[in-house]
């Protein structure tokens, strides 16, 4: 069982920013931007550090450097902080979701309350290790953080496909045709100085972007040629038009 960095980076590489979590989430919870709590946990850095700095025999480090070394107050205290400050960012995505605990977001909040259980045994080993003689129970608890952990972040990483994939569906199926249609017909009439343009335009832009750069490649098309669509093809353009039209 570790303590590292690579904990606190997954956890807040698969916890959505608040952009993605919507501004409505922070009015109804309260969590407005500049709330100080947002900044709570950066009060563990000082204390991490300077426990860090006072552990003995750091080197060499390895898989077991904070089991090994638990005897110490210094690691106690190193390793109940970080999780400390793990446990209050889980529990306060927890809080900010509690009234979105469903549809999509349901397999996400389930994610993090394993996360937060893993965090708690971690905390309850840290204490039972160092404050009481209970040595062999506080090792079984330990025991459990890596597997629930990692059973607690791969939730959360199906949560956050799920919740990503409900919102990009509506839009892949309401403009993946056209897009692929009007990259085929730039491919098709060398619209571009280059034929790697249109894939290029297809997979750097959101479908919607892509669509739209393509009418304007295809009319400046147009222009430059002095030539017109068949009728077909110019009326299928006409209907991309009208849909763009109607989302703005």
């Amino acid at each position: 069982m570790t303590c590292s960095g690579v904990c606190l980076r997954a956890i807040t590489s698969e916890f959505p920013p608040a952009s993605i979590l919507g501004h409505e989430t922070h009015i109804v919870t309260g969590l407005l931007h500049g709330d100080p709590t947002n900044y709570a946990p950066l009060l563990s850095i000082p204390i991490m550090i300077v426990s860090f700095a006072l552990i003995e025999d750091k080197a060499p480090t390895a898989a077991d450097f904070i089991d090994s070394r638990m005897d110490q107050l210094a690691t106690a205290t190193y390793s109940g902080t970080y999780m400390l400050a793990l446990l209050f960012i889980v529990l306060r995505i927890i809080y900010m979701l509690r009234h979105k605990a469903r549809g999509p977001y349901a397999t996400f909040s389930a994610g993090l309350l394993v996360v937060a259980a893993a965090c708690s045994c971690h905390i309850a080993y840290v204490v039972l290790f160092h404050f009481s003689p209970w040595d062999a129970f506080a090792q079984a608890i330990g025991s459990w953080f890596d597997r629930l952990f990692y059973l607690g972040l791969s939730v959360t990483a199906a949560g956050w496909l799920i919740l990503f994939l409900s919102k990009q569906l509506p839009k892949l199926r309401l403009w993946m045709i056209d897009a692929l249609w009007l990259t085929a017909l730039r491919i098709r009439v060398n619209a571009d100085r280059s034929r790697v343009s249109p894939a290029r335009d297809l997979f750097n832009e959101t479908l919607e972007n892509g669509v739209y750069k393509s009418l304007i490649v295809l009319h400046n098309y147009q222009r430059g040629n002095m030539t017109m669509f068949p009728e077909p093809v110019q009326g299928r353009i006409s209907q991309i038009e009208a849909k763009l039209d109607a989302q703005t």
